[in-house]
């Protein structure tokens, strides 16, 4: 687990970066898949608003793309796979459109799996039946 810890004092009250922490807590929240990072717990202390996080030790694609220079096709179709299916998920069954997808954003897991993370301007799109 890793623990993503945000200042208070930074978070203006009814700031941008206020609104943007609700909106990444209430997305992860409701997400359940295998290429999302999960949210374990988020919790408040007098100075910090805290997430539990899933850990993902492999670091980001764009660490991971700089250190090797390129990607085999056979690694890049493996990511891109991935990357797709986390995608179809929040489109699909969430409704949720990332809006800041770049390889810093998608992290990997100790085996090498893709996880997207960073759900700070992303938006949850209402069902025309709502």
């Amino acid at each position: 687990m890793a623990v993503k810890a945000l200042r208070k004092k930074n978070l203006k009250s009814g700031g941008l970066l206020e609104v943007q922490t609700k909106v990444e807590v209430g997305i992860l929240k409701q997400c359940d898949h295998e290429h999302i990072v999960r949210l374990y717990d988020s919790f408040e202390t007098p100075k910090h608003i805290c997430f539990v996080m899933e850990l993902c030790s492999g670091g980001d694609l764009s660490s991971y793309v700089k250190k090797r220079m390129r990607l085999k096709e056979k690694v890049a179709r493996h990511f891109f796979r991935q990357i797709v299916e986390g995608l179809e998920y929040l489109h699909t069954e969430k409704m949720v459109v990332h809006r800041d997808l770049k390889l810093d954003n998608i992290l990997l897991d100790a085996t090498g799996d893709v996880k997207i993370g960073d759900f700070g301007v992303s938006r949850q799109l209402k069902h025309a039946d709502q």
